[in-house]
């Protein structure tokens, strides 16, 4: 058995080597614990692709100027410097024409609404912002709720179209609070900047591979954990066949995931066994021209298979990419869906098919590469009433944390919210642990 003593640093498991995991062990090592992390890819965990010497992301991401915990930790990094800011600019591509989305006029084109359609959407979207009822709002589905704070006229052109890009076909199900933290951030039709970081999701891991092995943390690569179980003074693995002991542990797998690979009575105290994840698929299209001037357009056209475009070099310098453009097109879909389920060939298809169709003067030639990249557990969708505003890290009381989304709401999935998640995880197990000797000697005393 793996007994506690305070003359070591206590070793602490993280299951997952993505930006969570890393940024997790980054903290850990912050307060005096030594991380060993488990990433069951076999060159890690980074999301991108390699095309003619420069990185791609698999999944369309950019930084806010609001992104604290990122900006932060990438000044911690001496990342810093490789951040390039934009002006980005967001659409809706409806029958074949392209709206715009970030001012006035373009905007009440785009939905086919006038002046005073614009002005209820304005009003009814900042008193929307303004309440502050979580608790109800975490109790009302996002449909009905839109349908009867902005008419039914506004909620099809303009708030459905958005809904479906984020969630798919599952977006009924949405609590009305999810929209409300939106409308808080101002994402929806803002024209702002927005930042890439220059390598990427890579260069921010490697940056965090750096700093946590420099420090003494251990990142294993091709590592399979097979199951999890907790002890009276620890965490027990298995990984691949061979039993490991640690102090604690800290998943960054989705909660599904989790409870799979969970053994014993830690199963059942894995939290919201009812949460459903949306998959995500993706098809990354590197081309010789630019498609279009929007950095994100949202796709309201039922013979296209995808909901969102997003042409991430609109916000980079040319050279960055050696001249090309990357377009993603996506979808949200349960992983056991017809699209999900397709073969490349066919999704590749639909893809420049779906170019040809939006865009009458592409021409396919221009086309390099559109590689076909799918996320099983990408985005959940929280259920009404299922979510607390003020969610703890810890399973019940074993020594098992997590370090996921779920944390997140009303927030949604992006570096920021991970790397905030994975410092607040770190300080919640490290106040835990510290407190554990004293109440087993209060509980002897007793």
């Amino acid at each position: 058995m793996h007994l506690h003593t305070e003359s070591r640093r206590q070793r602490v498991a993280i299951l997952g080597g993505g930006i969570p995991g890393l940024a997790a062990a980054y903290f850990l090592q912050q307060h005096g614990y030594d991380p060993v992390v488990f990433e069951s890819e076999r060159r890690g965990a980074a999301p991108c692709l390699e095309h003619e010497g420069f990185q791609v992301e698999k999944f369309a991401q950019c930084v806010t100027p609001r992104d604290q915990h990122l900006l932060s930790l990438l000044g911690e990094l001496n990342l810093n410097g490789t951040m390039r800011w934009e002006q980005a600019h967001f659409g809706c591509l409806r029958a074949g024409r392209q709206y715009n989305l970030s001012s006035g006029p373009g905007w009440v084109r785009s939905t086919a609404l006038f002046a005073a359609g614009r002005l209820r959407t304005d009003w009814a979207s900042w008193l929307l912002g303004r309440r502050d009822d979580a608790d109800y709002l975490n109790h009302v589905p996002v449909e009905p709720f839109l349908r009867a704070q902005f008419g039914e006229r506004i909620f099809e052109k303009l708030w459905r179209p958005l809904l479906q890009a984020h969630f798919g076909d599952l977006y009924s199900r949405i609590p009305a609070e999810w929209f409300r933290g939106r409308l808080r951030e101002g994402w929806f039709g803002e024209s702002a900047k927005r930042g890439h970081l220059r390598g990427g999701s890579r260069e921010l891991l490697e940056g965090l591979v750096s700093a946590v092995t420099l420090r003494g943390g251990v990142i294993r690569n091709n590592a399979w954990v097979q199951w999890i179980l907790n002890e009276p003074h620890g965490v027990c693995l298995n990984v691949e066949g061979r039993t490991e002991r640690f102090d604690a542990a800290v998943s960054t797998l989705a909660l599904q995931r989790l409870r799979e690979i969970a053994a014993g009575p830690l199963q059942e105290q894995v939290p919201m066994p009812q949460l459903v994840y949306q998959g995500l698929v993706s098809a990354v299209v590197i081309t010789r021209q630019q498609i279009q001037r929007k950095f994100w357009n949202a796709l309201d056209d039922s013979s296209i298979p995808f909901q969102v475009m997003t042409e991430s070099t609109n916000l980079t310098p040319r050279e960055w990419t050696r001249g090309r453009s990357v377009i993603h097109l996506s979808r949200y879909c349960r992983p056991a869906s017809d699209l999900f389920m397709r073969e490349d060939e066919e999704i590749s298809s639909y893809a420049l098919g779906g170019l040809r169709e939006m865009f009458p003067g592409f021409d396919p030639r221009v086309v390099e590469a559109c590689h076909v990249v799918r996320e099983e557990y990408s985005r959940p969708v929280w259920p009404l009433g299922g979510v607390p505003s003020v969610q703890p890290s810890q399973v019940g009381t074993t020594r098992v944390y997590l370090c996921t989304d779920v944390q997140a709401y009303p927030h949604d999935r992006t570096w920021d919210t991970a790397i905030g998640q994975a410092k607040a995880t770190a300080g919640e197990l490290a106040r835990s642990l510290a407190a554990m000797p004293k109440m087993r000697e209060l509980a002897a005393a007793v």
